[in-house]
């Protein structure tokens, strides 16, 4: 991953860990403003197990749309790439994810099928959502952190699938060197951040 965080100038610390919570509306997450004793009592003691172990100001939250590139369901335990990724100055939220989605997606799908990319299970792309049932979240953890503006996700069935690719072929940096132009193109690396993760499903 160092290669890649270093070649892009990616300039955020890879992350410690990454929370994944699915829901089929994102409205589920507004539990109103008058809550029981209880719920308040269930939510602090939340809060304060996460303080021992978590650096909250130094973590973001946010509320994604997932898009799915390709996916090749994993037969057992896999690894995940995940890019944090954020816009350039210049682009809208939305104009940002229009351009990744329709036309950098066709674009590395391409590479894939011309077999010069990993033998990856997955390719999902996740879109920040601008929408504030996280705000109560966001405010009673102290996270200040503005959020990005997706995630990637490259799904791996082995960690040592990233090295099958030849970098000393001429074909094969052509194509390296033609999606990070097209990257150039969108996306702000100096505020991105590239990390592997081993997942672990809770429920």
């Amino acid at each position: 991953m160092k290669a890649f965080r270093d070649v892009r100038g990616m300039g955020v610390e890879p992350y410690d860990g990454i929370t994944e919570v699915w829901l089929n509306d994102p409205l589920d997450l507004d539990m109103g403003a008058d809550l029981s004793d209880e719920i308040i009592a269930a939510n602090q003691m939340l809060i304060e197990d996460e303080a021992k172990f978590v650096d909250l100001t130094g973590s973001r939250v946010f509320i994604v749309r997932e898009h799915e590139v390709f996916m090749t369901p994993p037969r057992g335990d896999f690894y995940k790439i995940i890019i944090c990724d954020r816009r350039l100055p210049s682009l809208s939220r939305e104009q940002f994810q229009d351009y990744w989605l329709q036309h950098h997606a066709p674009l590395a799908l391409s590479v894939r099928e011309r077999g010069y990319a990993p033998p990856m299970l997955g390719y999902i792309q996740n879109h920040t959502l601008d929408l504030p049932m996280l705000e109560p979240f966001k405010v009673a953890r102290g996270m200040t952190g503005e959020a990005y503006d997706g995630i990637a996700e490259i799904w791996l069935s082995e960690m040592d699938d990233l090295n099958k690719l030849d970098h000393t072929d001429p074909e094969q940096l052509a194509v390296n060197q033609m999606l990070l132009d097209d990257e150039l193109k969108f996306v702000d690396f100096p505020g991105c951040s590239v990390f592997m993760t081993v997942p672990h499903r809770i429920f």
